[in-house]
């Protein structure tokens, strides 16, 4: 898979101090940089992070939170190389407990309310995998049309997920910004839990964008659509920033635009067409399969096992043995009429000529004694009742 991505972070026309931070490519925002307008393009090896941070708490305090995480997502990186795919959940849990530890830590230092939100994607080779805390976003351009992968944690999503809110009126509602879940949240109040969002198919190309509410409380969804299938990732993390800046620029304004693409081509499905020919043509040959079995099974069914002819072999044949019936009729000779057999009663026995039946010897009666079964042996070592041939009748149907 081909990773690239664009990144850039502005403070915007209001504040003074930029409290949003980035992970990209192992760029981070530094102290001596992240008041100065940012802007970094490359291309990334799996396993990588991707993030977006928005600090709370003003001034300094927001920055140490966004920078906090900011600094720990390239450790989190390392982590991740050296781990099983199996491990990415746990070890982005570990990283959020420990951020949020550190921030908690401050917070005690400082007496000061601070905090960082999060959004995050781990790509692996096998997995591509996005979290977020609070209310900064990851997107994804499926189709032409943009879909929020991320689930906001703000009073006002809490509230349209219960029906109080509709979505166009939690984007004017005061609660829009009150975050039910942030890093910066002791133990005793809440377990801050980094759960982690349906992943995205490895095998597809995607674009994915993650940003802070400085872009997406002034630029519309339908709007950072359009930008984002314009052009390259450059181009589009340059027109979503201006634009937010256009409309006010009323917040620090962070996007990261990550592109993703298989380097495998992708197997693409048989037509239709030669899906269903295929298999016609497996059911015919089964079918004549079946219909060969069944003609055979009736034939060892009609005449049971037949008696093999005498074998000869034929100098045309290279010493190849074929049983042929010693009767043959040569090419030159013509069958007499005793010899020729109605059609289907070629298996029966060839009855004999006038001349070879012999007059069977004379009773003292001058009858005809008629031939006798063979004794069978009875179960008391006695002679069995006989049956004589003409008391039974051969059924061939039944052998």
């Amino acid at each position: 898979m081909t990773i690239s991505f664009s990144a850039r972070s502005d403070m915007g026309k209001v504040r003074t101090n930029n409290e949003d931070n980035l992970c990209c490519g192992g760029l981070t925002l530094t102290p001596e940089t992240r008041d100065a307008p940012f802007a970094a393009s490359g291309e990334a090896d799996a396993p990588c992070v991707f993030a977006v941070f928005d600090g709370m708490g003003g001034q300094e305090y927001g920055e140490f939170a966004s920078y906090a995480a900011a600094g720990a997502a390239p450790e989190l990186e390392r982590a991740v190389r050296a781990a099983p795919p199996g491990e990415i959940d746990a070890l982005v849990q570990d990283y959020v407990t420990s951020v949020n530890n550190g921030i908690c830590a401050e917070i005690r230092a400082k007496s000061a309310r601070i905090g960082t939100t999060l959004a995050l994607v781990v790509v692996t080779e096998t997995e591509i995998k996005p979290y977020n805390i609070g209310d900064s976003r990851i997107y994804a351009l499926e189709g032409g049309a943009l879909r929020r992968i991320s689930q906001e944690h703000t009073l006002a999503a809490q509230k349209v997920r219960m029906g109080v809110l509709t979505e166009e009126e939690a984007r004017s509602s005061r609660d829009r910004h009150k975050l039910t879940q942030y890093l910066g949240i002791f133990e005793d109040e809440m377990i801050v839990v980094a759960e982690p969002l349906p992943p995205l198919p490895r095998t597809e190309s995607h674009r994915l964008l993650l940003c802070s509410d400085g872009l997406t409380d002034l630029v519309s969804d339908e709007r950072m659509a359009e930008i984002l299938g314009s052009g390259s990732a450059e181009q589009a993390v340059n027109l979503l920033v201006e634009e937010a800046l256009q409309n006010g620029g009323k917040d620090n304004v962070t996007c990261v635009i990550v592109d993703l693409r298989p380097t495998r081509p992708i197997p693409q499905k048989a037509p239709a067409r030669k899906r269903v020919l295929a298999v016609a043509a497996a059911t015919a040959v089964l079918a004549a399969a079946v219909l060969a079995a069944a003609v055979a099974l009736y034939g060892v069914h009609r005449y049971g096992e037949i008696e093999k002819p005498d074998a000869r072999t034929y100098p045309e044949n290279d010493g190849v043995t074929v049983n042929e019936p010693e009767n043959r009729a040569s090419p030159d000779e013509t069958p007499t009429k005793g010899e020729m057999k109605p059609a289907g009663d070629d298996l029966r026995p060839r009855p004999p000529a006038e001349d070879e039946i012999e007059p069977p010897p004379s009773s003292p009666e001058g009858e005809a004694e008629r031939p006798k079964a063979p004794p069978v042996p009875a179960e008391d070592g006695g002679a069995a009742p006989q049956k004589s041939i003409s008391d039974s009748t051969l059924d061939l149907t039944e052998q």
